[in-house]
């Protein structure tokens, strides 16, 4: 196939020169929305994203006509000039810059959607910000679309395509102005049926997993795996932490270093404020954090916690400790029991053990199965190795698989879609659980509704009894060498011992009670 005099400046401008006028103009929009929401309330985004992209259609048509004009010149008098060769008449030919950036950015999208990037990344995500240039839109448009709810395939498809059809058109009508003849309707007709192929085989993985994920932004979560710890941060004025007038126990060198799961950095930061003394503000960040479940046992493992604070380990965790020559050592600190909840519109107010296993294994698919509205019911789960999947798995499931959770996809910056364990909507046919000081107590007050399990609400009282069925221990875990002669870690901290049996003392035991947990035994008055 012979190459078009103007393949090279075509696929320069919409590869790269293209997007990132179409990332200026976007950016303006955005900039423009907020003075227009003055004179046209509500409307100022739809209008300013309106102007913006007549502007670049226009802009874009106008260049595609160009293009084909420096081309083939015609001289004054309207005969084409000798030395220029006429125009193609082949589809393929004519339009190659067109359908080479289509086909190459339906591939990266495709190819972004079949093999998406976990959550902290992959080397998928490299190649992407790579050879995704043709994506530039996309960093500024994820963080449109997330406004806007754009479901995230679209950030892939819409703005090259928008790019290159109104360029297309553009060349179509510069053709039309030298007189070149109609193109082979035979080409026309291969690349709409290769189009229309490729962009089915994105529908239809869209409309497949469909099913299995929710809509809505990320941040509609209500249930984020973090949240902010500045309101819990040691010894800033006003923070939310419980007050320990007195302290039993002070550790002024060799300060312990804390981590645990995200529900019990009030409790870890409240003992650091009373306890730690002789700390600079960022060597308290250093030594206290909450990193979620997960990453604090695999801090520990690898020696860079001493000492933290969550739920009994799951069977991945205990074997990462094994292959490393560790024993995870669990001293139960207090108590809390595992929550079920539902939207407080949900009339449901409590089910029965084997109607929460029913329902999460796709047995029950209805509310009203169970004496609800006639609503399909929506089970949230928790990301794989987090104290609340870990309780799920071995307190409620007993050891029967779970399906695979539902989840949520976004765009990311540079290009590629983050899959990810979906975090709890608050919609009425909603089910999720956590842990009850998490549901109830840390971050913004939630809508919810706690459900009573066989009969019997989570109380302090029934937590502390047991007669809860769902209550679990909260531990104060440490990691030593199954060979003390062979470890490889440096001298355990001498105080671990001393602050693990501080939380165990009454003054300890009150902390707890009074962050939210339930003590091992009723913490006495102060």
């Amino acid at each position: 196939m012979k190459r078009p005099p103007y393949l090279g400046r075509s696929l320069l401008y919409l590869l790269l020169v293209f997007p990132v006028i179409f990332q200026g103009l976007l950016l303006v929009a955005v900039l423009g929305a907020g003075v227009l929401d003055c004179i046209l309330p509500d409307s100022g985004m739809s209008v300013s994203v309106s102007i913006a992209g007549a502007l670049l259609v226009w802009l874009l048509g106008r260049e595609g006509k160009k293009v084909v004009l420096r081309a083939y010149p015609k001289s004054d008098d309207g005969v084409r000039m000798a030395e220029c060769p006429p125009p193609p008449g082949d589809f393929w030919l004519r339009y190659q810059p067109v359908l080479i950036a289509s086909l190459w950015s339906l591939f990266v999208a495709l190819a972004a959607l079949l093999f998406p990037a976990p959550e902290e990344g992959a080397v998928f995500t490299i190649f992407l910000i790579v050879f995704g240039l043709t994506h530039l839109p996309s960093t500024l448009l994820t963080s449109v679309g997330a406004l806007l709810s754009v479901p995230s395939p679209w950030m892939f498809l819409g703005p090259p395509l928008l790019i290159y059809a109104a360029y297309g058109c553009g060349m179509a009508l510069g053709f039309r102005a030298v007189g070149a003849p109609r193109s082979a309707l035979r080409g026309r007709v291969v690349w709409s049926l290769t189009l229309a192929v490729l962009l089915a085989a994105i529908v239809g993985r869209v409309l497949i997993m469909k099913s299995g994920f929710v809509g809505g932004r990320p941040e509609d979560a209500s249930f984020p795996d973090q949240f902010y710890t500045r309101d819990y941060h040691p010894h800033r004025e006003g923070n939310r932490l419980v007050k320990i007038d007195a302290p039993t126990l002070t550790i002024s060198e060799k300060h312990p270093r804390l981590d645990g799961a995200t529900a019990a950095y009030p409790v870890l930061a409240a003992a650091a404020q009373a306890i730690y003394k002789n700390l600079k503000d960022y060597e308290v960040d250093q030594l206290v954090g909450a990193s979620t479940t997960p990453r604090a046992y695999e801090w520990l493992i690898k020696g860079r916690a001493d000492l933290i604070f969550a739920a009994r380990p799951s069977p991945e965790q205990e074997e990462a400790a094994r292959e490393a020559g560790l024993a995870l050592n669990l001293t139960p600190i207090g108590r809390e029991a595992f929550v079920f909840f539902v939207h407080k519109d949900n009339p449901i107010e409590g089910l029965s053990t084997d109607q929460i296993r029913a329902i999460y294994t796709k047995k029950i698919r209805n509310w009203r199965e169970v004496g609800g509205r006639n609503e399909k019911i929506v089970p949230f789960q928790r990301p794989k190795g987090s104290g609340s999947q870990t309780a799920m798995e071995r307190k409620v499931m007993g050891g029967e698989p779970l399906p695979a959770p539902l989840r949520e996809e976004f765009a990311q910056a540079m290009g590629g879609v983050i899959q990810r364990v979906a975090g709890w909507r608050n919609r009425s046919e909603a089910i999720g659980y956590s842990f009850r000081v998490f549901a109830t107590q840390m971050g913004p007050e939630r809508p919810i509704r706690l459900l009573r399990i066989d009969g019997v609400e989570p109380t302090p009282a029934t937590i502390r009894s047991g007669k809860y069925p769902y209550t679990v221990d909260v531990f104060a875990v440490t990691a030593s060498s199954i060979k003390p002669s062979e470890t490889k870690f440096a001298v355990p901290n001498p105080h671990v011992r001393e602050l693990i049996d501080w939380f165990l003392s009454p003054q300890g035991q009150r902390l707890i009670e009074e962050t939210g947990y339930v003590g091992l035994e009723p913490a006495p008055s102060p």
